[in-house]
C-alpha cells in the first residue's frame, strides 16, 4: 500500500472556542468561513468563522443577524457583524452581552473588534490552506464531504471484472 501514499490525512477535530462569560474575547487573524453541512435545531445552518490565534485554528460557530431583526432573535443567533471584513484581517470578536430571547436561552451578542489601523497578514490563510485547505475550501465556503463508511460502500463480488 506504500506505493500508493506515504501518509494519511483524517480531518481533525475541530477546536470551537467557547463563549462562557461575558467579556471573553478571541483575537487573531480571520481566516474565512464554511457552512457546516448540519441543519440545528432551529432548521438552520450555521457558518463556521475561522481564526488563527497564538493557540492555534480556532472555528467560532453561530450566524450573523442583522443589528435591529424585524423578527426578533431566535434563542440560538449570534450576532457575528463579519459582513464586509476580508479574510486576512488582524481583528477579533467580543461577547458584550446577553439578549433576551423567547426561547428560553439568551442569545449570545458578540461583536467584531478591530486595532486602532487595520492590519493584514495574508500568510495565515496560506497556512491554513496547506494545512487544512483538503477539509475546507474557503473560496466556496464548504466543507469536504464526510468520507462513507467502508460499511456503507456495498459492492457485490460478481460484479467486479476481473
Amino acid at each position: 500500500m506504500d506505493q500508493y501514499f506515504d501518509a494519511e490525512n483524517t480531518k481533525p477535530k475541530k477546536d470551537f472556542f467557547p463563549w462562557e462569560s461575558i467579556g471573553d474575547k478571541i483575537t487573531g487573524v480571520y481566516i474565512g468561513k464554511v457552512k457546516n453541512p448540519q441543519i440545528d435545531q432551529y432548521g438552520k445552518k450555521k457558518v463556521e468563522y475561522i481564526f488563527k490565534t497564538k493557540d492555534g485554528f480556532k472555528f467560532v460557530s453561530g450566524r450573523h443577524v442583522p443589528e435591529n431583526p424585524e423578527k426578533g432573535f431566535d434563542g440560538y443567533c449570534i450576532l457575528y457583524p463579519m459582513l464586509g471584513v476580508k479574510p486576512g484581517t488582524i481583528m477579533g470578536l467580543k461577547y458584550s452581552e446577553d439578549i433576551k430571547s423567547g426561547k428560553g436561552n439568551p442569545t449570545k451578542k458578540i461583536e467584531a473588534i478591530f486595532p486602532d489601523s487595520l492590519v493584514y497578514e495574508y500568510g495565515a490563510i496560506e497556512e491554513f490552506k496547506e494545512k487544512l485547505g483538503m477539509f475546507y475550501n474557503l473560496e466556496t465556503g464548504v466543507q469536504a464531504e464526510e468520507v462513507k463508511k467502508e460499511e456503507e460502500i456495498e459492492t457485490n463480488i460478481d460484479d467486479v471484472p476481473f
